[in-house]
């Protein structure tokens, strides 16, 4: 059977030899479009550290030249005296535009050690975001010091992420420890299991520092977040921005929103990406499988002579099948193959221009295992067509 086959795909070396190249060029594009489409929905399902499901933020803007009567702290006081809502800070949440700050473990050192997101806000931040403190501890009410007594030697009591922590001190214990930034020094009273700004799936994404300030009469605009209780956002939210309309009469609210909701705002272009090179993806796959089954029916046809041959000296009808899945396999495993060395090569390019995350192994595995098997089900549907034929029909 073996040298049979090899001596077939010989005959039709050319024909063979493109369909050969198809599949390579096919798998070479479908695994890293595939690792486009897994690393965004990677990051997607990335936790942000904050207990997102119900959180909601309100960004309430002070128009220019407008009195506004009511204060920073008794905006949070009526937030927090609302039924459905757990607690309420002024600061933003993840997924917004968190400012970033150089961060050095020394106060002599010229350059950072590293930079991280830093999250600002009232207090009761922390509780707020529902943060997951895993060494030291939060801050109490005593922590966050008063708006007015700040100056440039106030050392402000922080917590970090632990993925800071470890970068900043990688053989040693952070709590305790002073850091030194472009602007007030830092002292590390708690660690973070997670805080990430941004869910891009770079490390710097979960480098942060929260800081809590307490605010009193200040009247300031910005980002008003509540946290409701289990299941009531829905109800918490629209009565808190009412609330807020109606005692901020010298504000503007820019924007009312869920975090889930800006999650799917954030995502919306990426997924977007995604659904389109699915679909890129299943077109191949079927102008693959038509012109497999087309090319098929077309060596069926060539072949009726040797096909009757091999009935009259009693071949199975499995065995004609077999023979045609034989030589798929050899000319779609060749093809797998090559395709997987033209996938690395061209993510070796795609990484250093674009900075694509690389396929792993295993979605690299299944699309050539993928490949192949699309590959012998074309032929071996098409093929079977020629099963069904007698011996004289085949002869004419």
């Amino acid at each position: 059977m073996v040298p049979t086959v090899l001596a077939m795909l010989r005959r039709q070396k050319f024909i063979h030899l493109m369909l050969l190249a198809e599949i390579a060029v096919l798998t070479a594009l479908i695994v890293n479009a595939l690792a486009v489409v897994a690393a965004t929905q990677q990051r997607w399902q990335t936790p942000t550290g904050v207990d997102e499901a119900n959180i909601g933020v309100i960004r309430s803007i002070g128009v220019v030249g407008a009195a506004n009567p009511s204060t920073a702290a008794q905006n949070l006081q009526l937030l927090r005296e609302i039924p459905d809502v757990r607690s309420a800070a002024y600061g933003a949440p993840p997924l917004m535009n968190t400012s970033t700050i150089d961060v050095r473990r020394d106060a002599g050192a010229r350059s950072a050690t590293t930079r991280a997101y830093l999250f600002q806000g009232s207090q009761g931040l922390t509780a707020t975001l529902g943060l997951d403190v895993v060494a030291g501890r939060t801050f109490t009410s005593d922590d966050p010091p008063p708006a007015g007594t700040l100056d440039d030697n106030s050392v402000l009591p922080v917590l970090i992420t632990r993925k800071l922590s470890q970068r900043l001190f990688p053989d040693s214990d952070a709590l305790g420890k002073v850091v030194y930034t472009n602007g007030n020094p830092m002292r590390v009273i708690g660690i973070v299991r997670y805080l990430r700004s941004q869910l891009t799936g770079a490390d710097n994404d979960d480098m942060g520092v929260v800081s809590e300030i307490r605010i009193e009469n200040e009247n300031v605009g910005g980002a008003f977040t509540i946290r409701a209780k289990n299941g009531s956002l829905g109800r918490a939210l629209p009565a808190a921005a009412a609330l807020m309309e109606q005692h901020n009469t010298g504000h503007v609210q820019a924007d009312v929103f869920t975090l889930t909701g800006k999650r799917l705002e954030y995502f919306a272009s990426d997924m977007a990406v995604s659904r389109m090179l699915l679909t890129v993806i299943i077109v191949l796959i079927v102008m693959l499988a038509c012109g497999l089954a087309g090319l098929t029916h077309f060596l069926v046809n060539k072949r009726q002579r040797q096909i009757g041959v091999m009935r009259a000296v009693g071949a199975m009808k499995r065995d004609i099948v077999f023979f045609f899945a034989c030589e798929n396999l050899i000319v779609s495993g060749s093809g797998a193959i090559l395709g997987i060395v033209m996938a690395i090569s061209l993510h070796v390019h795609l990484s250093e221009r674009y900075g694509l995350a690389a396929p792993t192994s295993a979605l690299v595995l299944v699309t050539a295992l993928g490949m192949m098997a699309v590959s012998l089900s074309a032929v071996a549907l098409t093929a079977g067509r020629a099963v069904r034929r007698t011996p004289m029909t085949l002869f004419g």
